[in-house]
């Protein structure tokens, strides 16, 4: 028996090393499906939930405001889901991304909403007014950026 064994020595380590290096692709893949999955499902969950308010060319509205405030809680436990999928600076700057959208909505006031109204486009509108549609889309587009497939 222990002649088997040392003669079928290299066969032995060969078939050992070829199956530890088969399972670590499968679960490299493994892996990275399951991040493309979640990606996807996270961009599709946050587009369709903003609707609407995501790079929108119209003005938001007068009503805007409280729906506004209500997504901010959906996007929020998406993205709590979503951060589950990333690991190390990924998760951090996700993290950081994520509190920066939700500091910026639930600072969004009536005015913001209604401001193209304030400022129409035939009237030059202040300099110091930025389209708070811009930089909603901005924060958006910093989440939606994390969820790009591998």
């Amino acid at each position: 028996m222990l002649e088997l064994f040392i003669n079928n020595f290299d066969k032995i380590i060969g078939s050992f090393m070829i199956a530890v290096f088969g399972g670590y692709i499968t679960y490299r893949i493994y892996k990275k499906t399951r991040f493309n999955d979640a990606a996807a499902t996270f961009r599709d969950c946050v587009r369709t939930e903003l609707d609407g308010f995501y790079q929108s060319k119209t003005s938001w509205g007068k009503t805007a405001l409280p729906t506004i405030k209500e997504k901010v809680i959906k996007v929020r436990r998406y993205a709590d889901t979503f951060s589950d999928f990333l690991n190390g600076s990924s998760k951090r700057d996700f993290v950081t991304a994520k509190k920066a959208y939700c500091d910026y909505c639930e600072s969004i006031t009536y005015e913001m909403c209604v401001q193209l109204d304030m400022y129409p486009k035939s009237s030059p509108m202040k300099p110091e007014v930025r389209d708070s549609r811009i930089i909603f889309d901005e924060h958006v587009n910093n989440l939606l950026s994390f969820a790009k497939e591998k």
